[in-house]
């Protein structure tokens, strides 16, 4: 069964199923399913974890401190929800829309995020180990301090995203467009990046040992002060005139590569 919950879902205006539950006002009732239309929700501090909400869609949830694990939610729309610490660890979340939530501490570990829109979130500190997150948008999104690693990004979108600190050791960002990030001081140890395009963002002292860089597009990035340079592999990588590279590193000019393709082709 398929409840449509409308107006602003006070606990009053609850069905049974799901009403808050007397004997513990922290959980709520199981329901197999919570979905259609529901406008700044309040479900903080809630147990649905097993919960199924495809295609809901609930602009300016409150999730804050909520246990979703292991919930399916894709195809939901979740934009602008208060969901600091959220809980989404083994949700399947593919097609769903973050856009300028907030997310702060929210973990997503093994969660299966492809294609998920997180444009313009705060995924401050945010726990993303091993999850699944091909073809996601993080366009403008905030990921200080957020540990992603093992996690996969292929395709994805950062940005103009602010990434200081940010773990992404061992995880794969093979063709992500990074472009005008800042990626200050972040780990990516034996990170895959190949094919990404990193141009116009800011390494600053950010650990790169193991990593690899093949093919990337690397014109006007900063590569100040990173560490680990020497075993990280940056073949077929480009750069331009205003490219910080690692010292000693010497690279082709991305627009000679170019025209040396196009010759070839």
């Amino acid at each position: 069964m398929r409840y449509l919950i409308t107006s602003l879902c006070a606990s009053a205006l609850l069905p049974p199923a799901i009403a808050q539950s007397k004997a513990d006002p922290g959980l709520v009732s199981w329901a197999p399913t919570l979905g259609g239309y529901c406008e700044n929700c309040n479900f903080s501090r809630r147990e649905l974890s097993g919960y199924d909400l495809r295609e809901a869609r609930f602009p300016g949830v409150n999730f804050t401190d909520t246990r979703l694990r292991g919930t399916i939610a894709e195809g939901a729309q979740f934009k602008q929800a208060s969901a600091a610490r959220v809980d989404f660890s083994n949700a399947k979340l593919n097609d769903t829309v973050f856009s300028d939530a907030t997310l702060s501490g929210a973990i997503f570990r093994r969660a299966e995020a492809e294609r998920a829109d997180f444009s313009k979130a705060d995924l401050g500190e945010a726990r993303l180990r091993d999850g699944r997150f091909v073809l996601a948008r993080f366009g403008g999104a905030r990921l200080d301090a957020a540990n992603a690693e093992q996690a996969l990004f292929i395709a994805a979108d950062f940005s103009a995203a602010s990434a200081i600190e940010f773990n992404a050791s061992g995880a794969n960002l093979s063709a992500a467009n990074l472009s005008g990030a800042i990626l200050v001081r972040a780990d990516l140890s034996a990170a895959i990046l190949d094919g990404a395009d990193l141009s116009n963002a800011d390494l600053s002292g950010a650990r790169i040992a193991n990593a690899s860089f093949r093919d990337t597009r690397l014109q006007g990035a900063r590569f100040d002060d990173v560490r680990g340079s020497r075993s990280a592999d940056f073949s077929g990588a480009c750069r331009d005139e205003y490219t910080v590279l690692p010292s000693g590193l010497e690279l082709a000019d991305c627009a000679e590569l170019l025209q040396q393709t196009a010759t070839m082709d």
